[in-house]
């Protein structure tokens, strides 16, 4: 009983925000203050970006967004957030900005915002002056913390519209456990190394432009290829895993990319084929969600 109370009232809570958030129309574009490079508390712009194709804006995009995944991950475990809510953020905060540019809003900001929504998503709500100190170690009685708390609502509106209320977001986990552990019965090398790839990806825009199966797919392909014993049983494994090739090759080009850009050097010469993967110690990551985990 209590914990259908609680589902009832963190629905409630979601449908409330949801219908005041309808009810307030979408900021026009404001020249009131152009926000400084690093300055958090500035006052963003309304302007939509435009597709980027500077390689030297690409890749601060790419840094920015890898940074803002760690301190996603270090905030959550401050506020005991599971990872799927992590998860949840950052596709959430990946999709923001392929609308929105560095310029138009400080990815410190949208990131605390992406983690508020997400807990809110996720049914693991969590006080917004807990997630604004989380984030910015700035709590009620600094003079800083009615704006920043105001900048965050007011990113967390337009990801609404950007998300357009469908707060929804499959994972490839529940996709990649029900395959390789409870159909294939992968080796622990397997296992595990398919499970780091799948958190990494996360890094990359592999989680908002393939479905959450067709990652978890090519992942357990692209493993199985990098390990000395992939499995102990079901030789006709891979026509039960169907994947394209194109779409597992691009996913492998990214993760790749990734391991380059963090110097991640051992999974850099996994990925390429030049030695074989061994599980170090215990699988890496949180514990493996259960068949009905998003």
């Amino acid at each position: 009983i209590f914990s259908t109370q609680f589902l009832n009232l963190n629905f409630f809570v979601v449908v409330c925000d949801v219908a005041l958030l309808w009810a307030h129309p979408r900021s026009v574009p404001s020249q009131k203050m152009k926000r400084a490079a690093g300055d958090v508390l500035a006052e963003p712009p309304r302007k939509g970006a435009r597709k980027e194709t500077d390689p030297l804006v690409l890749k601060e995009k790419y840094e920015k967004t890898c940074q803002m995944y760690r301190q996603l991950q270090h905030t959550a475990g401050k506020l005991n957030l599971p990872f799927l809510t992590v998860a949840s953020a950052i596709v959430f905060f990946h999709k923001f900005y392929l609308e929105f540019s560095f310029k138009d809003f400080a990815p410190e900001v949208v990131a605390a915002a992406c983690l508020f929504l997400a807990g809110k998503a996720e049914s693991t709500n969590r006080r917004l002056k807990d997630i604004i100190y989380g984030c910015f170690k700035i709590d009620e009685r600094s003079e800083n913390f009615t704006k920043l708390r105001d900048l965050i609502c007011e990113a967390e509106l337009e990801l609404v519209h950007v998300l357009q209320f469908d707060f929804t977001v499959q994972h490839p986990y529940k996709f990649f456990v029900r395959k390789l552990e409870h159909e294939l019965h992968g080796s622990k090398d397997w296992k595990q190394l398919g499970w780091q790839l799948l958190t990494d990806s996360y890094n990359t825009s592999v989680c908002e432009k393939y479905p959450a199966e067709t990652i978890a797919h090519a992942v357990i392909h692209i493993a199985a290829g990098c390990v000395q014993e992939p499995l102990t049983q079901e030789r006709d494994w891979r026509a039960r895993v169907p994947v394209e090739k194109e779409v597992q090759a691009r996913i492998l080009r990214s993760l790749l990319n990734y391991y380059h850009f963090s110097k991640n050097r051992l999974l850099v010469a996994v990925l390429s084929g030049a030695e074989k993967y061994h599980a170090r110690g215990p699988a890496s990551g949180p514990p493996a969600p259960g068949p009905s985990s998003e």
